[in-house]
């Protein structure tokens, strides 16, 4: 991931066109490519983006990734999404959801509408995405139900398929989106202690 990180960042800040852009993601098995009248910068928005230190420096257009597997263009002001807030902030001062904006070369985390620094992982990463059906607490999963990075974050490259890894089934739709399940409740309850 940290490989379509750095053509993203390449891109946003000028050092490589779209053309250029495309292939190495498509090499680097992305799964997502940038569209001209879609979700590709212009060569005039990308010139035009500031950026500096704080997120307030921050005005211009960028890329989001909201976890979809897709990458929309965003206007950003003064370190502020235009159009509204895209998650919520818990108490812990951490978003909902994980939304990433890829401006200027940068990267920042959304938090409401807001630009900030990457939020700490929670511990365990996974707790926020355990949503299957007959879900114990997070606190209480078993190993084999905890779904592996990959499986979750590179949504892109699995669309439209249905994958069994470990005991979880991933259903992928077109669209990036994914839900998991248990490969078997039966096997789910037994594991649990719930026949």
């Amino acid at each position: 991931m940290d490989t379509i990180n750095k053509i993203i960042a390449d891109y946003t800040s000028g050092k490589n066109p779209v053309e250029k852009t495309n292939a190495a993601l498509k090499e680097a098995g992305a799964g997502f490519s940038f569209q001209p009248g879609k979700n590709a910068l212009t060569a005039e928005e990308i010139a035009a983006t500031k950026v500096g230190a704080r997120p307030g420096d921050v005005t211009g257009y960028g890329l989001m990734s909201s976890g979809t597997g897709t990458m929309d263009k965003v206007h950003v002001v003064k370190g502020r999404l235009q159009g509204g807030a895209v998650n919520t902030v818990g108490s812990d001062s951490v978003p909902d959801e994980c939304d990433i904006v890829y401006i200027g070369g940068q990267v920042w985390q959304v938090y409401g509408d807001e630009l900030g620094g990457l939020a700490p992982e929670k511990d365990p990463w996974w707790a926020p995405l355990h949503t299957f059906a007959g879900a114990v607490d997070w606190q209480d999963e078993l190993p084999p139900y905890i779904p592996e990075k990959d499986m979750v974050y590179n949504r892109p490259k699995y669309h439209g398929q249905n994958v069994v890894k470990g005991a979880l089934r991933y259903l992928y739709a077109e669209d990036g989106t994914c839900k998991y399940q248990p490969k078997s409740m039966a096997d789910y309850d037994k594991d649990h202690g719930r026949t």
